[in-house]
Order: structure tokens, then C-alpha cells, then sequence
């Protein structure tokens, strides 16, 4: 997982800092940060834990019931009801919540019942219950954000999807991982059929490299976000554009190429999931004629190792 990408504004920080607001992220920094916070206190980001509400022109995540639940399960957290008492029609009940280490803290959850009688007053009760606990849950670990529960009282908060893939503009835009895959075998199967058994290397393209002319010197690794993802081309090669990663010229994006089917799927899954890509590449000179450049191969797709750093909630 990684942290939030890039150098993030003095504004933008402190908003996220001071007020949990995230509007000011793009839709890949967000998912970044949600992903970052679920692996920070060990939550599984594909159960969605968290939702997103826009709140006086502010988005704040808040926890669902399934963030709740897992957390008090991953932390071995036990629950004893303390208290409970009518004031004004209000229902507080009292829970303390104890991890296994011996912190505790004791949290309310209330709910009006005015004029509840029989079952609509038993859910009531659970509810405040209910409330109570999962406020304990977040406090005790930190977490200084609104509950599932809590959305009832905040009628002007709208609901936001951090989820929503990005929509596509036409059948040829940013094409899925099956499209690709399909175009890149058909051809590949092409080229095939118009060259000798002996002599399948692919010709050079105008966005695919060109036949090397000497072994790869060296390894190297790009880190970032994919600008750019092209259509196979008649070898069968996929190149990326990496943010932030020119030619020496500082002209021309550099174009990282495969036609590995397993890396063009894994780099594919992480473009379309917003998240950074870290490849490892080789510098290879080609020559054609009067002509000559450089071709960045792909050699793997490596794993970015989690930083250790507090994120701020």
C-alpha cells in the first residue's frame, strides 16, 4: 500500500490534518489514502470499511458497521454495558470497551424514544447500545471520525462514492485489461502469419521499441502514476507513460514497453485501481539507419514496500 502520492499542497494538508477533509485530493489520492489508512489499523479495503459524506462543503470519511466490527475482532476488544439512564426522553447508555492490553475507555450512545413503546422501544435500546460501542471502538484506537450510526442526526450530509470507477468515454478509451489482452494476441498472431518460424523478432514501431542492436545495460525503477496506457501494437507490445518521466530531451514522455501478458495485467489492474506502479526497467540503444534512440523495456512490476510513517486521520 502506498502513502498519499505526490507533494500535496500547504493548504491541502492542512485541511486533511485539521478537519479529516479529503475534497481537495484527486480521485487517485484518495484511493491512496484510503488504502493507507485500512492497512494502517489492519482493515481489508476491499470490504469497504469506510464511506465517504460531504458535509458543509467538506468530505469526511466515516466508519461503516463492517469497520467497526472488524476492528474490534482484529483487536480482541470486549465490551461490558456500564450504565443506563433516561433524561428528557433520551436513552444514554454507557459502554466500556477493554483491549487485551488493559486500555479501556467508557463512551455514551443515545436515542430519543419518546413515545416508543414495545419493539420500536427494544430497537431503541440496541441501537443506543449499539452506538455506544462503536463509538468506544473508534476512541480507543484513535480514530476521530463519525460512525454509520451517526448519519440519522446529520440530515444534510450527502453521501459520496470513492468507489466509482472513472467512466469511459468510448469503446477505445482506456481499454479494459480483456480488450487489451485480446488486440495484443490477435496481433501478435498477425504478425505471425506474414513472418518465418525462424524470424519472429517484431519490426520497430512508432510506439513500441525498436529491435535492440545491444543487451540491456543495467536495471533501473520508475515510480509513479500511469499518464498513458496504448494499444498493443502489430508485435504485440504495450507501452506506459509514467507522471513525471521525460526523455533526456525533456520533451517526450518515456515510453516503458511489454509484451509480457502477466506485467501488461498487473500494471493495468493498478492504472484502472488509481494506485502507483513501480516498474523495473532496462535502457536498451537501437539503431536504424541514420536514426537511433533508446527503448525502456519492462523486466517486472515490483511490490512498493509500505512506509512506516503516521498518517494523519
Amino acid at each position: 500500500m502506498e502513502n498519499i502520492p505526490a507533494v500535496l499542497g500547504e493548504d491541502v494538508m492542512s485541511s486533511l490534518v485539521l478537519n479529516g477533509d479529503i475534497s481537495k485530493l484527486n480521485p487517485a489520492q484518495k484511493m491512496s489514502y484510503y488504502n493507507s489508512l485500512c492497512a494502517r489499523i489492519g482493515l481489508d479495503p476491499v470490504t469497504q470499511p469506510f464511506q465517504l459524506i460531504k458535509l458543509q462543503g467538506k468530505e469526511v470519511m466515516y466508519a461503516t458497521k463492517g469497520a467497526t466490527q472488524q476492528l474490534a475482532k482484529t483487536y480482541n476488544i470486549s465490551f461490558e454495558q456500564k450504565g443506563r439512564e433516561i433524561i428528557s426522553d433520551v436513552l444514554v447508555v454507557t459502554v466500556k470497551a477493554t483491549m487485551k492490553d488493559g486500555r479501556y475507555t467508557d463512551e455514551e450512545g443515545a436515542v430519543s424514544i419518546a413515545g416508543l413503546k414495545g419493539e420500536p422501544l427494544a430497537n431503541a435500546m440496541m441501537k443506543a447500545s449499539t452506538k455506544a460501542k462503536r463509538r468506544a471502538v473508534l476512541s480507543l484506537l484513535g480514530l476521530g471520525m463519525l460512525d454509520e450510526s451517526e448519519l440519522d442526526t446529520l440530515p444534510q450530509a450527502v453521501k459520496v462514492e470513492i468507489h466509482q470507477p472513472p467512466q469511459r468515454k468510448s469503446a477505445t478509451d482506456h481499454p479494459t485489461i480483456e480488450e487489451l489482452e485480446m488486440k495484443r494476441q490477435k496481433k501478435a498472431a498477425e504478425y505471425a502469419k506474414t513472418n518465418p518460424v525462424g524470424n519472429m523478432a517484431p519490426p520497430p514501431a512508432t510506439n513500441a521499441p525498436a529491435k535492440p542492436q545491444a543487451p540491456a545495460t543495467g536495471v533501473k525503477t520508475a515510480t509513479g502514476f500511469v499518464a498513458k496506457q496504448n494499444e498493443p501494437n502489430k508485435g504485440g507490445y504495450v507501452t506506459f507513460e509514467i507522471e513525471n518521466y521525460l526523455q533526456e530531451d525533456g520533451r517526450f514522455q518515456m515510453r516503458f514497453a511489454t509484451n509480457d501478458t502477466g506485467i501488461v495485467k498487473t500494471i493495468a489492474k493498478k492504472h484502472a485501481a488509481g494506485e502507483k506502479v513501480c516498474l523495473e526497467y532496462k535502457s536498451v540503444p537501437w539503431k536504424k539507419g541514420d536514426k537511433s534512440g533508446m527503448n525502456y523495456e519492462i523486466t517486472d512490476v515490483i511490490q512498493i514496500q509500505e512506509q512506516k510513517e503516521e498518517l494523519p486521520f
